[in-house]
């Protein structure tokens, strides 16, 4: 009953908030708070006022008891009054002001009220981060970035926004191969692979998807072709080391290429790679790779 008159709660409101007299009755409402009722069933908040003329709200919530809930249930009434306030809407104007929703806790307990005031004081902390006030948040925003320095950011995602941002087909075509130009890793080689094939496809035309498409797979088959060689060479070393025992390294040293890589040139032939980038990768003589390719 005290708290429906305008007059006891003025002043409650401007001691609790040290606002002096600026909070006038005549100023107040009562708010219709039957959203919150249902949405929180027995724990609703007691009663809410609204400041005539603007979105602020005074929530007044009586407590005779310690809850040590008590910032997280705050918490969803003000959110809910805020969505009660501003009705569900999706889309909110550049300069359009979010509701201000401020609780006021009435104890009259037999203990002393030792819960904590501020939500981030009872939240779990991040080692290296400062306290983060509830409803900041950081922000990624691909404009504080030159197109190069987000093609060439070793971050993943910062290459897939440069993406998002293109305006034209010729642009994305160019992005595409000067991302496809450098090693990607295989997870994201594979999600890269996908955005061509479900959303760029259209945009690029069949050409072009086909051609960056066959150049990511490419460099698939080039990375798991080295890691093939990369442990038959070490195999090999390793055979080389146990006939260098028995008879000397030189033996060992001298030993010749083995059928594992013949069968990898001869796919790598297969696949029309050029005999530079096979030699490279293999470290096969160029007249062993010549005798194969005359096999």
């Amino acid at each position: 009953m005290i708290l429906e008159d305008k007059t006891q709660v003025a002043e409650l409101i401007n001691r609790c908030l040290k606002l002096k007299d600026k909070i006038k009755p005549k100023n107040l409402e009562i708010y219709n708070s039957s959203f919150i009722d249902q949405k929180f069933s027995n724990q609703e908040c007691d009663i809410v006022y609204k400041k005539k003329g603007q979105q602020v709200f005074f929530l007044i919530e009586h407590q005779s008891k310690i809850d040590y809930s008590m910032p997280k249930r705050i918490l969803k009434y003000q959110i809910a009054i805020m969505e009660m306030a501003m009705k569900n809407k999706k889309i909110i104007k550049k300069n359009e002001k979010l509701p201000l929703v401020i609780p006021i806790v009435i104890y009259t307990g037999t203990g002393k009220w030792n819960v904590a005031k501020y939500i981030k004081d009872c939240q779990e902390q991040l080692e290296g981060l400062d306290n983060m006030d509830l409803g900041s948040y950081v922000i990624l925003d691909s404009n504080e970035y030159t197109k190069q320095e987000l093609l060439q950011d070793k971050l993943f995602i910062l290459k897939m926004m440069a993406l998002e941002k293109t305006k034209n087909p010729d642009e994305l075509y160019d992005n595409l191969e000067e991302i496809t130009q450098k090693k990607i890793e295989k997870i994201n080689r594979d999600i890269l692979i996908r955005v061509i094939k479900y959303i760029y496809s259209e945009t690029l035309g069949e050409g072009k998807t086909k051609n960056i498409i066959s150049r990511l797979e490419r460099v698939g088959d080039k990375e798991m072709i080295i890691e093939v060689i990369k442990k038959d060479r070490e195999q090999q070393w390793l055979r080389g080391r146990q006939e260098g025992e028995r008879i000397g390294e030189r033996r060992g040293e001298k030993l010749g290429i083995t059928k594992a890589i013949t069968q990898i040139v001869k796919e790598m032939l297969q696949k029309q790679m050029k005999d530079e980038d096979i030699i490279d990768i293999t470290k096969i003589e160029e007249k062993e790779l010549e005798k194969l390719k005359m096999a």
